[in-house]
Formats: C-alpha cells, sequence, structure tokens
C-alpha cells in the first residue's frame, strides 16, 4: 500500500503583505482520513519567501490570533534553537542531561562550553590539526581524577601514579 501525504484544502485566504515576505495566509481543512479524524479543527497555512535567504517556507499552526509576520519571526527564531541543539549535540557530546532544573542544564551546558573552548585553546597553542583526536584524548586523560597536565607541550602529559 503507497500512502500519500494529504495535502490540506483551502477553506480561506487572507490578505497577504508580499513585502515582508507572506505570500500566503490561509485557513485550511487537513483532507486526508487519520488526519481529519485526529485533528478535526481547521489550520492555518502561512507560506513565507526568506529573502535573506531565497528560502520558501510553510508553516502549519493553529494559532490564528497573531499576525502572519509574528509567526514567521517564531519559527524562524525557533530554528536557531534547534540550530545550537544540534551544533551541542555535534560538537560538546552531551548524551543526556544530569539534572532536570533549569540551572542543572545551564551549567552542564555551560561546562561543556568551556571544556570545549579550553580543548580549542590547547590546540591551537600546540599547532594541532583542527580536527586532531590527539589533543581530545589528551583532554579526556585531564579531565580524570588522577591525571596531571605539566609543561607547554603535549609530552608534559602524563598519568600520576599517586592514588
Amino acid at each position: 500500500m503507497i500512502c500519500f501525504p494529504s495535502v490540506p484544502a483551502d477553506i480561506y485566504s487572507a490578505q497577504s503583505d508580499r513585502a515582508s515576505g507572506i505570500v500566503a495566509d490561509q485557513t485550511v481543512a487537513l483532507n486526508g482520513y487519520l488526519s481529519q479524524r485526529d485533528y478535526p479543527s481547521h489550520m492555518r497555512r502561512i507560506r513565507f519567501h526568506d529573502s535573506a535567504t531565497g528560502n520558501a517556507l510553510t508553516f502549519l499552526t493553529n494559532q490564528f490570533t497573531l499576525p502572519a509576520t509574528t509567526i514567521c519571526a517564531l519559527y524562524k527564531r525557533r530554528w536557531q534553537v534547534e540550530l545550537f541543539f544540534k551544533w551541542i549535540k555535534q560538537h560538546l557530546r552531551i548524551k543526556a542531561f544530569y539534572g532536570t532544573s533549569e540551572n542543572a542544564v545551564k551549567t552542564q551546558i555551560w561546562i561543556a562550553v568551556s571544556v570545549y573552548l579550553l580543548v580549542a585553546i590547547v590546540k591551537k597553542r600546540l599547532d594541532l590539526p583542527a580536527r586532531s583526536t590527539l589533543c581530545c584524548r589528551h583532554s579526556q586523560l585531564l579531565c580524570s581524577r588522577n591525571a596531571h597536565f605539566t609543561g607547554s607541550s603535549a609530552e608534559g602529559l602524563h598519568k600520576s601514579t599517586a592514588n
């Protein structure tokens, strides 16, 4: 069985301000069987053209009270948050948050950013290639409880035998 995504049926089209990038501001109804069953209310579809990037974006929301430009700005900011979390996953190697409070999450992110910057500084000072894993391995040793860093080169890194 082949499933095709349902295309919302237009109910109403409001005036759109093309100068602000709003191509269309429409009220739509989902027309797929499961879509109508799970969400029978009308939705708002906003088509936006981002002049900075040249991208055409379509937003589907149940928010009818805010102006279309505000909804587009909110989604654009939300996308920046998504990109930030993507960067965190790729660069900071945070697998899970150890606390659930806002302060715990912020603290863990700041610690991870600090370690990331310290590793970048060490790479720069030791003239290591940008993608070198040697510095990352050494930073892992530094974070262990028995490691000490002496001197100004990678040879100065040694593991202490003291407990």
